[in-house]
């Protein structure tokens, strides 16, 4: 539900709309988060983060929803493996 739905034909990739199939608060929340991120780095380098990345190669909101696809699998991690993780892994995890 975070990613595009992709559709393949006779060879060719290409990305449809974001699917609304998953819990619909969870994603909101997780959106959220990733805007505000993304609204705090507008006046500092955003270059140097790796929001940077994305935005230097696409606009603004497609790398907002590329940190909140980040987002959701670090937190997949969390949920299912059942421990914690310390900050610096997070930022390993981060640059990868």
């Amino acid at each position: 539900g975070l990613v595009p739905r992709q559709c393949f034909s006779v060879g060719k990739n290409t990305l449809g709309s974001i699917s609304k199939r998953d819990d619909v608060y969870i994603r909101t929340l997780l959106f959220h988060g990733a805007k505000t991120v993304s609204n705090a780095r507008k006046g500092r380098q955003v270059q140097e983060s790796w929001l940077g990345r994305p935005v230097s190669r696409r606009n603004k909101n497609v790398a907002t929803v590329a940190l909140n696809n980040k987002n959701a699998r670090v937190l997949w991690v969390l949920l299912t493996n059942d421990k914690e993780i310390s900050p610096e892994e997070v930022m390993v995890a981060a640059y990868m």
